[in-house]
């Protein structure tokens, strides 16, 4: 594991962002956003919109009550993810259906992503950090995804979320003292 810190600060942009190798399901391994708490199963598929821009995102959120009963239909969340004009790795979420008067602001703080034709595999897994900023109904949170459900270990995620706090601000403040929890996945 590298000793040198893979995440920046909200407010920063990413270079070289491969925007579509964020395509595809992710499972949220680990956060802060209260509305996860009773939740499990928690994922989300990026997918492209015919006609956007690639960096344009079809988002689908896609989780179940945590003491829900095993086979029970999990609860969607439809979206669409735009990426802020001049912003690598920031996007404004828009509600589909019924949550269309809803938008959030959310950023990549840092990834590790492989191409999917990619041959050589790596040491080190694909992993995404998110920070999200408050809204009217939520406050600033941040998620860790991984590309499959156990595929972050709890050493990964504890020296992440030291990385996180080593930030300092506000990103501190929500992984200090236990902030950040793990989010279970059958």
């Amino acid at each position: 594991m590298s000793t040198t810190t893979r995440v920046r600060p909200p407010g920063s942009d990413l270079e070289n962002v491969p925007y579509a190798d964020f395509l595809g399901t992710w499972h949220v391994v680990a956060s802060t956003l209260p509305l996860w708490k009773n939740k499990k199963n928690v994922a989300i598929t990026y997918s492209t919109i015919p006609g956007a821009p690639a960096t344009t995102f079809d988002d689908l959120v896609t989780y179940e009550m945590r003491f829900a009963k095993q086979g029970s239909t999990p609860s969607t969340v439809k979206g669409v993810d735009k990426l802020e004009v001049g912003a690598a790795g920031r996007w404004k979420w828009r509600g589909k259906g019924l949550l269309m008067i809803a938008t959030s602001r959310w950023q990549l703080l840092g990834f590790h992503v492989s191409p999917p034709n990619l041959n050589a595999q790596s040491d080190e897994p694909e992993w995404v950090v998110t920070y999200f900023a408050s809204t009217l109904f939520t406050p600033a949170g941040l998620d860790i995804y991984s590309r499959t459900k156990d595929g972050l270990s709890d050493g990964f995620i504890e020296t992440m979320i030291e990385e996180l706090g080593s930030l300092g601000g506000d990103v501190a403040g929500l992984v200090k003292h236990g902030g950040m929890f793990r989010v279970p996945h059958d």
